[in-house]
């Protein structure tokens, strides 16, 4: 048995591919492919804490659950003995092969050798997506030395470790991608791998961007409302950003798509000079290290790297925009608490697509506990009444 091992890197597209595989496992193991995962979009990022590493979650239940994948993986191989056998995590990407290797042995002593794959992306968007994912579980912006990172290193000892088959890196850019997806770009990979033109994976797309104002909407309410808890995802902030990311669905993004200041890119390209340069030798096809000076070639200045704010990153988000949207959360509107919504409902017309909105900012209120404002809400925009016992089972 072989093993397909994606290693990320993070930030580039890895929980869409996880999705992906999950959703097909049930054919991909008729075509001789075992893909076992507990989770639809998160892989096996747990099998970190069995390799000395940690996730920003609870590590003792994170154990748990990757002895518990592991145990279900062995049921796989034994019940149907699969040519190959992938493993998706992108914490791989910064452990050494040797350790990797151990972890595959201990899952099938019978591992032949490895596929590896991984994927690469300019480290100024990297940062600000990184940046997304941060505000999600703090509001503290990291600085631009945290967006220094070697990522060339992977693919060079894993060209020279034993197991390895054959090692593949390919660009995170929708220009480089196959059809301009991560998802069908994995897919053509693994059936080049496994020489079978009969796999398939369906188009994904998990953990889509937010705008310019909802990610200073989001900065904000983590420091005001949940500043004693850094670094920690909680069920308050993450209904927000399902709320936005519903919205950012049916509407299309809601507010300003967000993009780097010139000087902050620059700085970032910058101090990635060196790391860069291993890619530009390692892997000279890839536009990433055809354009390694483009933005340093402006000859920025080079400024202060710590950054506070959003609007630190990005410029001042839309005024009215940023107005809009914050009138329909209840943290910063207390008059939802109160059953009061006209303030909401002006921020929905506000915004544009009110009717669009309407629905989904229903669904937000109510799991907030604002079942008044959401009537209120629904009523304006002559929605249909939500089934009671429905209702029971979102909050749930």
């Amino acid at each position: 048995m072989q093993v397909i091992l994606h290693i990320g890197d993070a930030k580039c597209g890895s929980s869409s591919i996880q999705a992906a595989l999950y959703d097909a496992s049930k054919e991909l193991i008729k075509r001789g492919v075992a893909y076992s995962a507990l989770r639809r979009a998160t892989g096996h990022f747990s099998h970190i804490t069995l390799l000395g590493g940690s996730t920003r979650g609870d590590d003792g239940r994170q154990r748990i659950l990757a002895e518990r994948c592991i145990a279900r993986m062995k049921g796989v191989i034994e019940a149907r003995r699969p040519r190959y056998l992938i493993l998706s995590a992108e914490n791989f990407f910064a452990v050494r092969p040797d350790a990797l290797a151990a972890h595959l042995k201990s899952i099938s002593p019978d591992i032949e050798g490895v596929h590896l794959i991984g994927y690469l992306r300019d480290p100024a968007d990297r940062y600000l997506s990184s940046v997304q994912q941060i505000l999600k579980a703090d509001h503290v912006i990291p600085s631009a030395s945290a967006a220094v990172r070697a990522i060339a290193w992977p693919f060079e000892e894993w060209g020279r470790h034993p197991l390895a088959l054959s090692v593949s890196a390919r660009e995170f850019d929708g220009r480089a991608l196959i059809a301009g997806s991560v998802v069908a770009d994995f897919a053509e990979y693994l059936r080049s791998v496994c020489g079978d033109r009969r796999i398939r994976l369906e188009e994904v797309e998990v953990n889509a961007s937010i705008s310019l104002e909802q990610m200073a909407i989001l900065q904000r309410f983590r420091a005001e409302a949940l500043g004693w808890l850094p670094g920690r995802f909680h069920a308050d902030s993450n209904r927000l950003i399902a709320f936005f990311e519903e919205a950012n669905a049916t509407c299309g993004v809601v507010g300003s798509r967000a993009r780097l200041k010139d000087q902050v890119r620059a700085d970032i390209m910058r101090l990635n000079r060196s790391s860069l340069g291993a890619v530009r030798a390692k892997f000279p096809w890839m536009r990433l290290a055809r354009q390694v000076d483009e933005t340093v070639e402006k000859r920025f200045e080079p400024m202060p790297t710590a950054y506070h704010s959003i609007a630190d990153l990005c410029g001042e988000p839309d005024a009215e925009m940023l107005s809009a949207l914050t009138a329909l959360i209840p943290f910063f509107n207390e008059d939802l608490r109160k059953g009061e919504a006209e303030r909401a409902i002006d921020g929905l017309q506000r915004l544009g697509r009110p009717i669009r909105l309407a629905g989904c900012y229903v669904r937000f209120l109510e799991h907030e506990g604002c079942d008044a404002a959401a009537d209120q809400v629904a009523a304006r925009f002559a929605l249909r009444p939500i089934a009671a016992e429905e209702t029971s089972d979102r909050k749930g």
